[in-house]
């Protein structure tokens, strides 16, 4: 039984390395219900179950989850486990049928993604790719042009907090002078609310 604060927590509920744990999975649904985007746009589809999972719980009609992996690991800089986890990543076998909303795969290196043909339109952005600082930066700045400039959405980044990746919760915390940001305890979630009226700041 995993006591509340064991700082082993997430890795006894966690499915598989590099994945997310099941509590990370309800919570991440949850601001998915919350938010109500008509698109979703994830960086690092890994194995493809997170962009099933949103696919499956996205309620509005006609929408789609995009979801990003690289084609090749030639060349790409990695941090600690990436550079394995991407090496499975590029030769898994994934298939989205019957996961509810059309699913989207794109290949490529999320550093040199054009996020123009996206601007405005991705209601919520799952950031857990490569994990090197400048990848964070990059599909961050990328994904602040993404979501709309009025209404509620989210930016989600996994691994906040992971001793191994110590730049993502670095940066994603000097983000928290520009938005509202929150950290899910017991998870390796941290979630910026866009558009949102929190008390005492006024909307992003």
């Amino acid at each position: 039984m995993v006591a509340p604060g064991d700082r082993d927590f997430v890795g006894q509920l966690s499915r598989a390395i590099g994945g997310l744990s099941v509590l990370e999975e309800c919570l991440l649904v949850a601001v998915l219900k919350a938010v109500r985007p008509t698109n979703v746009f994830e960086f690092g589809t890994y194995l493809g179950d997170t962009a099933r999972l949103l696919a499956r719980n996205l309620a509005v009609p006609g929408s789609a989850m995009y979801t990003l992996d690289l084609a090749s690991t030639a060349g790409i800089e990695f941090e600690g486990k990436d550079a394995a986890l991407a090496s499975q990543s590029v030769v898994a076998e994934r298939s989205f049928d019957g996961s509810g909303a059309q699913v989207v795969q794109l290949l490529g290196d999320s550093y040199d993604l054009d996020p123009t043909p996206y601007a405005g339109r991705i209601g919520l952005v799952f950031i857990d790719g490569n994990h090197a600082l400048k990848y964070v930066e990059r599909d961050t700045a990328n994904a602040l042009r993404m979501v709309p400039k009025h209404g509620p959405s989210a930016i989600v980044w996994h691994d906040y907090g992971t001793p191994e990746y110590p730049m993502v919760k670095q940066y994603v915390d000097s983000l928290s002078e520009q938005m509202a940001l929150c950290h899910i305890e017991e998870t390796l979630l941290a979630v910026a609310l866009l558009g949102v009226e929190l008390p005492g700041r006024q909307s992003a």
